[in-house]
């Protein structure tokens, strides 16, 4: 029944010849079902070991564009100039955005590169927003 053809040319061997040469029956087999459930349920063991293991740590950790937005939505800015300061970043090729409210030398710094960069015609009126947008995050006071 299970006779496969030896592809030398060699007579089939049978499960049954085998069985009969070693002497083999049933209950003298290793049952597989145990050990095939006893290595599921390690996988299953390991794969929730491992997502649990990466769902925690990336729940820990705080993205920068995250805590950029958040800071930003709690100091009133609109989405138009929360857009502006990405783009500034993003020309700059700072590593982002939030790096811009590290300090106001950092801003000043990266802010008057950025208008140097673009044509006269739109850099009186981008430099009303960039002042406006340093007096909301770095206060009236501090301003340079």
């Amino acid at each position: 029944m299970f006779a496969k053809r030896d592809l030398s040319g060699a007579d089939p061997v049978s499960y049954e010849r085998l069985r009969q040469q070693w002497q083999l029956t049933g209950k003298d087999l290793i049952p597989l079902w145990p050990l095939l459930i006893a290595l599921a349920v390690a996988l299953g063991v390991l794969l929730y070991l491992r997502v649990r293991r990466r769902g925690g740590l990336r729940g820990m950790r705080a993205k920068p564009i995250t805590i950029f937005y958040s800071v930003l939505e709690k100091s009133g800015l609109n989405v138009a100039d929360k857009k502006l300061l990405v783009r500034l970043a993003h020309q700059q090729e700072l590593p982002g955005p939030l790096t811009l409210l590290l300090s106001q030398g950092t801003f000043n710094h990266h802010t008057a590169a950025y208008l140097e960069s673009i044509d006269p015609d739109r850099r009186d009126k981008l430099n009303e927003r960039i002042n406006r947008v340093r007096r909301v995050v770095f206060g009236a006071a501090q301003q340079a």
